[in-house]
């Protein structure tokens, strides 16, 4: 072999063995980190799920209700428009909806809690069709986040019509 080569192989050699060397020292050394080591993180737990659990009642005001073209009416009851910022994880919306003729056939609502359109099943009575034109929904939210929220809230009745109440609020616990 001539000079140059023989250069050129121990320059390969040193390189690869200081290669080696770094390596094997900055390698974790195998121990159990619960052994020797506190972990003083801890895990981000996971938000809890909103759950949502609804009350179709009868509603057996004596006014009639702001909003509408007088065929029906609409107003939330709680919270009220000086309450809407809510200092605990549970909120309760109520709203009042009257008709003064038709009967209330179904309502449903839309909110960023929940993934889906939530259907809200009404029982009609049979004995006073009083009690189908005049109901109150009572939502019960669980484990809402802080941060802003809306409810879309929709009632149709019997002829159609569509009433809309539309809630905003604010959760800060």
């Amino acid at each position: 072999m001539n000079k140059q080569t023989t250069v050129f192989i121990i320059i390969i050699i040193a390189t690869l063995t200081t290669s080696a060397i770094i390596v094997n020292h900055n390698l974790p050394n195998n121990e159990d980190p619960d052994e020797n080591h506190s972990d003083n993180t801890s895990p981000n737990p996971q938000p809890k799920e909103v759950t949502v659990d609804i009350k179709v009642q009868p509603w057996y005001g004596t006014i009639d209700l702001a909003y509408g073209y007088g065929k029906y009416g609409i107003e939330v009851e709680s919270p009220k428009p000086d309450q809407l910022s809510i200092t605990t994880e549970n909120v309760t919306l109520k709203i009042n909806v009257m008709s003064k003729g038709w009967v209330i056939q179904y309502a449903y609502f839309f909110s960023d809690l929940v993934e889906d359109k939530v259907h809200i099943p009404i029982n009609f009575s049979n004995s006073n069709w009083i009690t189908d034109l005049r109901k109150t929904f009572t939502l019960n939210f669980s484990n809402v986040p802080d941060g802003s929220h809306t409810v879309d809230f929709f009632v149709v009745l019997h002829d159609g019509t569509t009433g809309i109440a539309k809630i905003n609020f604010t959760v800060n616990t």
